[in-house]
């Protein structure tokens, strides 16, 4: 057991949303939790293949390998997730949010397994999306063609109201379209929210369980 145990946290947004920068901002690493994102798995299976990071620079071939690549990481992701739940430990989970039966899935599992879950949604306009990719890629890190890019806000934008539904009262919502500076008071406020929820005591049925189980009464 840690201090986090039986706590996950879903990251969601789509490409270009700025997610990363949100999560630095916030300072979540400090809160103890294991940091989930598939992209990163996925960059480093590319670049130990010699492959582009910059998907708009792919040749037809290479497109073909992404694609397997993938479905290779999305399995590694999911062994990741496993041996932390084994030790339950708390999680951190960077997804897109594309897939809303994907994640729903995922937090049915984690709830389950005891944990409590909550989600924090990057909205950013289409326009800041498409610039950071492109300086992303500009600094050689990952970029989508602005097609996919767009197809990929379109879907995970339209889910909003479905991910409100989902978790309900654990469920804040950042508008990160505006400088970061300019939007310090708010997540000062979402960070006490997520404080607050690591640190509330464990009410899961299935957790309260295994706890006993543990102790031995």
């Amino acid at each position: 057991m840690t201090p986090v145990s039986f706590k996950a946290i879903f990251f969601i947004g789509g490409p270009g949303s700025g997610k990363s920068s949100i999560e630095r901002n916030l300072g979540l690493g400090a809160l103890g939790l294991k940091h989930m994102d598939v992209d990163d798995i996925r960059v480093h299976m590319l670049q130990k293949l010699n492959l582009p990071v910059r998907f708009d620079k792919m040749s037809p071939e290479q497109t073909v390998k992404r694609d397997e690549v993938r479905m290779q990481s999305r399995e590694k992701n999911e062994m990741r997730e496993r041996g932390y739940t084994q030790g339950k430990l708390g999680l951190l989970i960077s997804c897109t949010g594309r897939e809303f039966n994907r994640v729903s899935d995922q937090k049915d599992r984690l709830e389950d397994a005891g944990y409590d879950t909550f989600l924090i949604f990057i909205e950013s306009s289409l326009e800041a999306c498409l610039q950071r990719n492109r300086q992303r890629g500009a600094h050689g890190g990952r970029q989508l063609t602005d097609g996919d890019l767009t197809r990929a806000w379109q879907d995970t934008h339209s889910m909003i109201p479905q991910y409100k539904s989902l978790f309900g009262s654990d469920f804040v919502r950042i508008e990160n379209t505006k400088p970061i500076a300019e939007n310090q008071e708010f997540l000062g406020r979402v960070y006490s929210s997520l404080v607050r929820f690591v640190k509330a005591p464990i009410t899961n049925p299935a957790a309260v369980e295994w706890m006993r189980a543990q102790r031995g009464y």
